[in-house]
């Protein structure tokens, strides 16, 4: 092996405050993941009950778009994907506490529903386009599925 390729590091403690530096990141895009989880369950949950336009759904989307458009603007874009029991914000692992566990297994019983892993957006939303894709998103389907 060549000698060049290989460099010494001269500071450990260099890393560390790396480390220091991302954890307020970490927290708040974990805040914003819990946020964004657990408005999309009650907003799809709801709206099986209530009509989209319906005064109800007002403050949950208006969380739910600063949140989306929070990570927007941290991360120039925002990626939810399902995994097992599990959702990840921008491939980062979202930590919740067992009392969300089951939202957050129904939500992810509504993405394998349709067939729907996650989604991504690189754009802010808005809060007639969240209206939309939330009523859409959570409308029964009356076609059969093919076996």
């Amino acid at each position: 092996m060549s000698e060049g390729k290989f460099e010494k590091a001269e500071r450990v403690g260099a890393d560390a405050d790396k480390l220091e530096q991302a954890r307020p990141y970490q927290e708040k895009l974990q805040a914003l993941g819990r946020s964004v989880v657990a408005s999309l369950h009650m907003l799809v949950r709801n709206v099986k009950l209530y009509d989209p336009e319906n005064d109800i759904f007002a403050k949950p989307l208006e969380q739910l778009k600063e949140a989306m458009n929070t990570v927007i603007s941290i991360d120039e874009a925002l990626n939810l994907q399902g995994a097992g029991e599990s959702f990840y914000l921008n491939n980062m692992l979202i930590k919740i506490d067992l009392s969300s566990l089951e939202n957050v297994r129904y939500l992810l019983r509504e993405f394998e529903r349709r067939n729907v892993g996650g989604f991504v957006l690189t754009q802010r939303i808005t809060i007639p386009e969240l209206r939309n894709f939330i009523y859409i998103f959570s409308k029964e389907s009356d076609e059969n599925v093919g076996e």
